[in-house]
């Protein structure tokens, strides 16, 4: 899939103001740069809000998102802005809290500009996508369109949790980044956070200790810096806390176009998705709905675009070259910023792994996609054919010695462990007492899967709260069992992340783990796979298996759970994968 870039404009030498001030509605100073092209104005404008510093260059990640200058040599005036509270701006940072309200303000502070034309869009990825979405449920009138790439929907489910589960890998990196930042920033008001500053570093500097730390709340006591990620953990439901960082409750407010940036192994895939669909169907204006598009690149997040993701050689178009996202963005400003005549494109683009091509659909979910159903069978068999008997498996969990994390879409920046995302193989973990398995027979033909997935399981367990996980797997005629997706379900969330239901133990429960999406060809020649367990860690915290307060279990704390995964004609267990039925796709 390649798009054509746009002509830069015939004068490509590029202003630049560095640390223009623009005031927010409380008085607060916000602080950014100003590329501008040199000639006459006013020019539409782009707009890039950052909680990393604009000096960064985490706006810009190359392949991920559109570099300032080379908008700039286009014919745009691009504003990097420090969000409150960081680099230079004045404030307090608090997640979430100011992004809705600060980006209304500096949008309008950007359209009343004499070199800004009024028109305004807005790009970024990971959290400078956020802030976008949080910014549109403003309807600011001068804001034509955005591009939030690989980013959430929320700041609870699919951020900082997880089907209930604490998202402790993705949680703690960020947290130390953000506290760092914080201590930087008060070295540079001449502060001393000599003392601080070595706490954070020995969390840094040792993370599988920190991973491990018992009970998880007491690691950012007497941490000021850290005080946020204190806070998520003192918040495990998704309770009124998490509202200020919900764009997926504000759909409704949104009307402007928007073309959404996914990751296949992105952490925040499930939110990406969650906002295409949302704003597809719920956006305020029939304007807004139409114009939502989905781009689905095959990496991880804001990982570098590259061929080879994980254990797997995905081909020349898996290149930064062929996805071609900045070029992308860029036209995506053209039409409805700039207002140039619009290209046709597919509303949804996806790369699909196993073919290694690029699909495109006129919808997500595929309307071409239809649900199918592998049964999990007695002696470890997946089938579409329904059991014909009562049947169970068993295994035990023992927080003490949980399931190590492998590949899938984590994100655990410390210790370098964000090089160990992606599709793995898992065939050794699979060794494991503590991982069941259930595979189908060798395919006869390939087995086209794209859309969203789950697992629905009856289950029982002897604790009254307990985790369960799966993983959807690619088994090679080598032996190679590749990780294609994932989920987690905390049972104590298994019907409301809001209110937590404990288990009774030893009652059935019939639970739904959500694996989020699947683009692959399983092979002709390949097996399909489903991997149950309890846990996955550090990626996601260890549930204790007691019943309480997990941020707070200590080691003492620590049950064994038996666990028991029923499958039989009463009560079958089963993987429901979206089968695609049109083999046609988007030609390179």
């Amino acid at each position: 899939m390649m798009v054509k870039a746009p002509a830069e404009t015939a004068e490509t030498t590029v202003s630049v103001r560095s640390g223009i001030r623009a005031t927010m509605r409380d008085g607060t100073v916000l602080v950014a740069d100003l590329f501008l092209p040199v000639g006459p104005g006013p020019f539409p404008t782009v707009l890039i809000r950052t909680a990393y510093g604009r000096h960064s260059l985490t706006h810009t990640e190359p392949g991920w998102s559109l570099d300032p200058l080379a908008a700039a040599r286009a014919g745009y005036a691009v504003v990097v802005q420090d969000g409150r509270g960081t680099a230079d701006s004045d404030g307090h940072f608090v997640e979430f809290m100011d992004e809705a309200n600060d980006g209304e303000d500096t949008i309008a502070w950007v359209a009343a500009q004499p070199w800004s034309d009024g028109s305004v869009g807005m790009v970024g990825v990971s959290y400078l996508g956020i802030t976008q979405l949080l910014a549109a449920s403003k309807a600011p009138l001068a804001l034509k369109a955005v591009v939030p790439g690989i980013t959430a929907s929320e700041a609870y489910d699919g951020w900082t949790y997880q089907g209930g589960a604490f998202n402790l890998g993705l949680a703690l990196s960020w947290g130390v980044g953000r506290a760092l930042a914080r201590l930087d920033r008060l070295e540079q008001r001449g502060q001393n956070t000599e003392r601080e500053r070595r706490r954070v570093m020995a969390i840094f500097e040792d993370p599988d200790r920190a991973f491990g730390t018992l009970p998880l709340d007491a690691l950012p006591v007497g941490i000021p810096s850290m005080s946020t990620y204190a806070d998520w953990l003192a918040h495990p439901s998704r309770d009124d806390y998490w509202a200020r960082g919900s764009v997926n409750d504000r759909y409704e407010d949104v009307d402007v176009p928007a073309l959404h940036i996914g990751g296949l192994y992105d952490c925040f895939l499930k939110g990406t998705l969650e906002n295409y669909v949302g704003l597809r169907s719920r956006a305020a204006t029939e304007f807004a709905r139409e114009n939502q598009r989905l781009v689905l690149v095959p990496w991880g997040h804001v990982t570098a675009p590259m061929t080879r993701v994980g254990d797997l050689w995905l081909g020349p178009q898996a290149s930064a070259e062929a996805a071609a996202v900045p070029e992308q963005t860029m036209n995506w400003m053209d039409q409805f910023v700039r207002r140039a005549a619009a290209e046709e494109r597919a509303r949804v683009t996806v790369f699909v792994l196993g073919d290694n091509k690029w699909r495109t659909s006129s919808d997500w979910p595929l309307p071409e996609a239809v649900p199918m159903r592998w049964y999990l069978n007695e002696g470890g068999h997946l089938s579409q054919e329904s059991p014909g008997r009562e049947a169970l498996t068993e295994f035990t969990y023992d927080p003490r010695d949980p399931v190590p994390s492998l590949g899938g879409s984590s994100r655990i920046s410390l210790g370098g462990r964000e090089l160990e995302m992606g599709p793995r193989d898992r065939s050794q973990l699979q060794q494991r007492p503590d991982v069941i398995v259930f595979t189908s027979r060798v395919l006869e033909d390939d087995l086209e899967a794209v859309g969203p997935v789950s697992l629905s399981l009856w289950v029982t367990s002897s604790a009254p709260d307990t985790d369960f996980t799966a993983t959807l797997v690619d088994v090679f005629p080598d032996g190679r069992a590749i990780g294609i997706s994932d989920g987690i379900l905390r049972m104590r969330y298994r019907n409301t992340f809001a209110q937590p239901e404990l288990m009774t133990p030893g009652v059935h429960y019939q639970i739904e783990i959500d694996l989020v999406a699947v683009a692959n060809v399983f092979k002709a020649g390949h097996r399909l796979q489903i991997e149950i367990s309890s846990s996955n860690f550090p990626r996601f915290d260890r549930n204790p298996n007691s019943g309480g307060q997990i941020a707070s279990a200590t080691m003492e704390d620590l049950r064994v759970a038996q666990q028991k995964v029923y499958h039989g004609a009463a009560k079958r267990s089963f993987l429901t994968l979206p089968r695609v039925l049109d083999q046609r796709l988007a030609r390179p």
